[in-house]
């Protein structure tokens, strides 16, 4: 018994979400062309011959008034817009923390860039200034380790 109050309930939101989807305003531009001669002609798209062109502003019509909804179909529209409004500022929300979170992940990087060239820099002092035979070896996986963080991290 379930499914079917459910299933009933998903087709009158599925019908009152299509007949909004088809009731919403259109605007359509219309055009009120003016030719020498005198003649008046509107048409979808500006004209190209006329001497006078005008845009025709006509203010968008809801199709359904509040009035034609039953008052259950007005507390299903008023729980789907409810709905609709939290899905928004859900995926508002969503979008500025994975904003903050790719901020955070950028400085972390830049401060990791930053510390391994200077890091790198050091390296070369205590190359240039000299070193025993014996470090050699560990300066040289020292500096490819840095190389590889340099290139990952800048």
């Amino acid at each position: 018994m379930p499914c079917i109050t459910q299933r009933r309930q998903r087709h009158y939101t599925l019908t009152l979400l299509g007949t909004l989807l088809a009731a919403a305003p259109v605007q359509a531009g219309i055009y009120r062309c003016e030719a020498a001669d005198g003649s008046v002609a509107f048409a979808q798209y500006p004209c190209r011959r006329a001497s006078q062109v005008k845009k025709v502003v006509i203010p968008p019509v809801n199709v359904i008034a509040d009035s034609a909804l039953t008052a259950h179909e007005r507390q299903a529209l008023a729980r789907l817009e409810a709905t609709l409004q939290k899905s928004a500022q859900d995926r508002r929300n969503t979008t500025q923390r994975t904003q903050r979170q790719l901020a955070r992940e950028n400085a972390v990087k830049a401060d990791s860039c930053a510390r391994s060239q200077q890091q790198l820099a050091q390296l070369r002092d205590t190359r240039r200034q000299g070193y025993r035979l014996q470090e050699s070896a560990k300066l040289d996986r020292r500096q490819e380790q840095l190389l590889r963080a340099i290139e990952r991290d800048c």
